[in-house]
C-alpha cells in the first residue's frame, strides 16, 4: 500500500486499508443477481400469450390485448363499470379531440342552444 501520510481521513474519506476491496460489496445480503422487479414481472406477464373462447371461437393473443378486448366488449354491451374504466384510458392515451384534427361545426339548433346558455350565464354574472 501507498503511504497514507498526505491523505486526510475524515467524513466520507475512510482509511485506504478499510475501504471495500475490489469485487466486495458493502451490502452482502442485497438483491441477488438475476432477481427481477415487479415492473419486469408484470410486463412479461402481460406480454405472455393466452387463449380464451369468444362465441365458441378460440382467440389467442397477449394477455394485455385480451384484457383490452374483454373490457371494450363489456363496455360496448352496456356494462357501465367497464365503461367507467375504459373511457379514462381512452382519453389519456388517445385524447378527446377527433383524430382528423378538425373541429366539427355545430348544427344551427345546437349553436342556438349554446348561445342561449352563454347569454343566461352573462346575465347571471351581470346581476
Amino acid at each position: 500500500m501507498a503511504d497514507d501520510g498526505d491523505y486526510e481521513i475524515g467524513y466520507g474519506k475512510p482509511p485506504r486499508h478499510s475501504r471495500f476491496q475490489p469485487g466486495m460489496s458493502g451490502n452482502r445480503k442485497g438483491r441477488p443477481k438475476g432477481a427481477r422487479g415487479l415492473k419486469t414481472d408484470l410486463e412479461e406477464e402481460l406480454r405472455s400469450r393466452h387463449t380464451i373462447h369468444i362465441n365458441r371461437a378460440a382467440v389467442t393473443a397477449s394477455k394485455q390485448r385480451l384484457m383490452i378486448k374483454t373490457l371494450a366488449t363489456r363496455a360496448a354491451t352496456g356494462d357501465l363499470k367497464a365503461a367507467q374504466i375504459l373511457l379514462p384510458i381512452i382519453m389519456n392515451l388517445l385524447g378527446i379531440e377527433d383524430r382528423d384534427g378538425e373541429r366539427k361545426a355545430l348544427s344551427a339548433q345546437d349553436q342556438a342552444i349554446l348561445d342561449d346558455i352563454l347569454q343566461h350565464k352573462r346575465d347571471e354574472t351581470d346581476d
